[in-house]
């Protein structure tokens, strides 16, 4: 499974967020991190991270996920989001076909 995080802020945020983005805490042996990629435009900046595992660790993910994302609490204009994609045939209790 992959979580994609996307985090957005404003120019005059981005030297706070450098210096939050040395605090983040390491993610577990169990996830692997792609990115972030990084593109400016409009006012500010937006970032996209990849998170990948393996899907009984979700619970577990989201946390660490969470607990890295934290460390921007208070940072002005900065807001994320983080969304859970699978594989077909992953994660079968939590997603489901729709009814015809």
């Amino acid at each position: 499974m992959i979580i994609i995080a996307e985090a957005t802020w404003t120019m005059e945020s981005t030297e706070e967020v450098g210096k939050r983005f040395a605090l983040t805490p390491q993610l577990p042996d169990y996830m692997k991190m792609r990115g972030p990629y990084i593109c400016a435009g409009g006012a500010g900046y937006r970032s996209i991270v990849l998170y990948e595992f393996d899907e009984p660790k979700m619970a577990d993910a989201m946390f660490a996920i969470a607990s890295r994302f934290a460390v921007y609490h208070g940072v002005k204009v900065y807001s994320y989001k983080a969304q859970a994609f699978a594989e077909p045939g992953e994660g079968q209790t939590r997603i489901t076909r729709p009814a015809s």
